[in-house]
């Protein structure tokens, strides 16, 4: 994936934008990573609201991630790809399946569920995430 460049599309029709989590591939094989994981996955369903994201589908073991949305033929419109600075979020127009290896893995796909940048809400999300792990640590 690459920066959005200054003549590249910032949108595709009525697509939204979605973030996308990328795990180094040393973490993701670590079993202490992937209890976490599946504990963020856990989480990540039972929380809602604005700032946060619906998670289309995810995989409990961290590998990838796919998803689907109803819409105009993936053929038919252009890709868009955004990393912010630090490669942990992705905005895709329009949403569609995509695994890209470039030492990474996508992990979690996530969909914001209003307006707003999605390195925003992912950010959001991994603030959430972050209590509601815990909690459910603790038991």
């Amino acid at each position: 994936m690459k920066a959005l460049g200054r003549h590249d599309p910032r949108a595709a029709g009525r697509h939204q934008p979605i973030a996308v989590e990328m795990i180094p591939r040393h973490p993701a094989g670590n079993p202490e990573f992937r209890a976490r994981f599946r504990l963020e996955v856990q989480a990540a369903q039972r929380v809602t609201g604005v700032h946060t994201t619906e998670r289309k589908r995810v995989d409990l073991v961290p590998e990838y991630a796919g998803f689907s949305v109803n819409g105009s033929p993936l053929d038919d419109l252009p890709t868009v790809r955004r990393i912010d600075s630090d490669g942990t979020c992705a905005t895709y127009h329009p949403v569609r399946p995509t695994i890209e290896d470039r030492g990474e893995q996508i992990a979690v796909t996530e969909r914001p569920t209003g307006p707003g940048a999605a390195e925003a809400v992912c950010a959001a999300t991994e603030s959430v995430l972050g209590g509601v792990v815990a909690r459910l640590r603790s038991r």
